[in-house]
């Protein structure tokens, strides 16, 4: 009888779908039907599966997978060890300094890792939602990664999503950005700039509170979050007609690095083209150093601990979001 020349089939996000699926699952051993082009699972590598005999007959035939290893190909492994390689890798990627800190200790104390790990995610649902995405992404590439593999080359087609890497950035959705703010978000803001000053060291706290002595009018755009508290602000002032200088900022430590300073400050350098302005006063601190990622494309002349941002030269980066305007 003659062998059949099996290939791989296209790779479809049906079938990646169907290939990710049977890899968790723990209770069954799956395989890829190269004739049908489905994934079929075994409870034991000696039971047999009952497949369709072809793609154009509808008959139904029960196979041994060992007798038929050219038709049937193994999935990639997924066990315990890859959930451990996977959740790892996840955490080095979390820019939250808390819950970076919590998942690391969870990760390398005692039993029921996984459990455990599950549990702190449903804390923060936008950090559990990161979560998935870069699962989803990360098996994405395992299944491409073993098509090259197993063939060489791979064929996708169809795909409906591309395989991208985890997204770090503010998930927009989670939070509301304002340029209004009551007398109880004063106070919010205040607590919030009391806990980012008790942040500095001594003399970059002096130097904050003594500008704070000589404000006039002090404006803010704030950021809230579902239950619509304050996690983050800009606190800003005018000097003339030309300059703004922004007097203090700050992101709550449960919120950081979810891409919220980010939004908050294009955000008011939006705002302050709209009023006219043409160049924003910043003095950066060495603790708080979220803005060491805003700085990669040179908008800031830094001078002396300062920085000086040009509002028009920041308004021409077409990939600054407009999203936030009010």
């Amino acid at each position: 009888m003659e062998k059949n020349n099996y290939k791989l089939p296209p790779l479809n996000s049906y079938l990646l779908k169907n290939i990710i699926f049977s890899m968790e699952n723990q209770d069954t051993i799956g395989y890829l039907d190269l004739e049908n082009a489905e994934v079929v699972e075994i409870s034991d590598i000696k039971d047999p599966v009952v497949v369709k005999e072809s793609k154009k007959s509808d008959k139904l035939v029960s196979l041994s997978i060992l007798k038929n290893k050219d038709r049937f190909l193994a999935l990639p492994p997924w066990g315990s060890i890859e959930g451990f390689k996977i959740r790892e890798q996840f955490i080095k990627d979390v820019k939250n300094p808390v819950y970076k800190k919590t998942l690391n200790h969870v990760f390398h104390n005692g039993r029921g890792v996984f459990r455990k790990f599950k549990q702190i995610l449903k804390e923060n649902p936008i950090i559990e939602r990161q979560w998935l995405e870069f699962k989803s992404n990360y098996m994405k590439a395992i299944v491409t990664n073993w098509y090259k593999e197993c063939e060489g080359y791979v064929n996708l087609i169809n795909l409906e999503e591309e395989i991208e890497e985890l997204p770090n950035d503010l998930l927009v959705s989670d939070f509301r950005f304002s340029t209004e703010y009551s007398l109880n978000d004063k106070k919010q803001i205040d607590e919030l700039k009391t806990k980012v000053l008790s942040e500095l060291n001594k003399y970059e706290s002096l130097i904050v509170q003594r500008r704070q002595k000589l404000l006039i009018s002090p404006k803010y755009i704030v950021a809230y979050n579902l239950e619509e508290e304050i996690i983050g602000y800009i606190e800003w002032e005018k000097i003339d007609n030309e300059l703004v200088e922004i007097t203090s900022y700050g992101v709550d430590i449960n919120y950081r690095g979810l891409g919220v300073l980010d939004f908050l400050i294009d955000k008011f350098i939006r705002q302050s083209a709209r009023e006219k302005f043409e160049k924003v006063l910043l003095y950066k601190s060495e603790k708080l150093q979220e803005f060491d990622e805003i700085n990669q494309n040179n908008k800031f002349l830094c001078n002396f601990g300062y920085s000086i941002i040009d509002i028009v030269n920041w308004n021409l980066d077409e990939d600054s979001s407009e999203l936030m305007d009010v």
